[in-house]
């Protein structure tokens, strides 16, 4: 029965997939896991029907984004990933921004590294940039694991020195749609970029190195939002400024941040030594738990790092608005202390539950 309905079905024109798909209609069909050259092939297709629409508006790099992503999927399973262990992550596009990469990427939910988009014809090579190009290249050159493109070529930078030699497709993303080539370097280029962990210091020189180029990256991005009179930060900078750093530049607020008198980020590094010659916090009694410190950098402390600055950042910003909030509540109708002394603790006021709730409200995007 089988058989004779295969035959028909063979008779009647119909491709081997329809044939199949005539005979199991729910079986799903199985997807083939894509190489280098079909790969490539789609996102030259993808690329020249984007390039070539006439509504295509905006940077011509826009138009590569849907089709970066996808060759992104495709070559991770080319070199062995699956699809859902990748994850692209794409920055807001704004032209006017010149710290942040177009892609963040993840790999098994751990960043691995940053993807900057350019448009065809200027180049995979940094190095080579002009202008915004180039004032760009010399923030994102700090981090540890960036690839570089213009749809044409790829390149692959670790901490601002070039990972092998810019691969070059063969063929014009612009025109050659489907015909669009690559060199077997390219596949090897990306494997090393999803691969990437990173590397512990192994010395206290490479230890600051590496966090004087984190930070420094860190600084550019707040520095620049606060030129682009990001609201979020330049309203909330100016008074605190003006009160404790007169003097003072943006750069330097985060640094000079105290707590009770402990400089906050110089108590993190030295925390986190090999040898420490006081004890932590506390009880002053030494404690052989206190000997058992790591002997290197460890990957975490590069996120918690990351974090600390952008908390510090957060209250740095949050400053004016706290102490706009004390200068209201002291303008405001007072209990003096010698009431306070005879008349014992008071009810607070509907009205000035009411106010209370109004001003902590504006500091709900902390």
């Amino acid at each position: 029965m089988v058989s004779s309905a295969f035959v028909s079905l063979k008779n009647s024109g119909l491709g081997r997939g329809q044939i199949l798909r005539s005979l199991h209609p729910h079986r799903t069909p199985c997807r083939i896991k894509p190489t280098l050259p079909s790969a490539v092939s789609q996102f030259g297709a993808q690329a020249k029907a984007k390039l070539s629409n006439p509504a295509a508006s905006g940077e011509l790099e826009d138009q590569l984004r849907a089709p970066l992503e996808a060759l992104l999927a495709d070559l991770a399973e080319a070199c062995g990933l699956t699809r859902s262990d990748v994850v692209v992550v794409g920055e807001t596009a704004l032209g006017e921004l010149k710290t942040r990469p177009d892609y963040a990427v993840t790999v098994r939910n751990h960043l691995a590294g940053f993807v900057e988009v350019k448009a065809p014809g200027k180049g995979a090579d940094p190095r080579r940039f002009r202008g915004h190009d180039k004032a760009q290249w010399e923030k994102l050159q700090s981090l540890p694991n960036l690839l570089y493109t213009d749809g044409n070529a790829f390149s692959l930078w670790h901490s601002g020195e070039p990972v092998g030699a810019v691969v070059r497709l063969v063929g014009d993303v612009e025109t050659a749609g489907n015909r669009l080539e690559a060199p077997p370097g390219l596949l090897n280029l990306f494997n090393d970029f999803f691969q990437w962990e990173p590397i512990p210091p192994r010395d206290a020189r490479q230890l600051a190195e590496t966090s004087a180029r984190l930070c420094g990256f860190l600084r550019a991005e707040v520095t620049e939002q606060l030129g682009l009179k990001n609201a979020a930060l330049t309203s909330l900078a100016v008074d605190w400024r003006k009160l404790l750093f007169p003097e003072a530049s943006d750069e330097q607020e985060v640094w000079a941040f105290e707590v009770s008198g402990k400089h906050v980020v110089r108590q993190w590094f030295s925390y986190r030594r090999k040898s420490r010659e006081r004890p932590v916090i506390g009880d002053r009694r030494n404690s052989d738990l206190g000997k058992i410190q790591p002997d290197h950098w460890l990957a975490e402390y590069t996120t918690e790092l990351l974090n600390l600055l952008h908390v510090l950042g957060r209250l740095v910003a949050l400053h004016p608005a706290q102490a706009d909030l004390l200068a209201r509540i002291c303008e405001g109708e007072t209990t003096p202390a010698a009431d306070l002394n005879t008349e014992g603790p008071q009810a607070v006021a509907e009205t000035g539950s009411r106010y209370g709730a109004s001003i902590f409200g504006q500091l709900s995007f902390f």
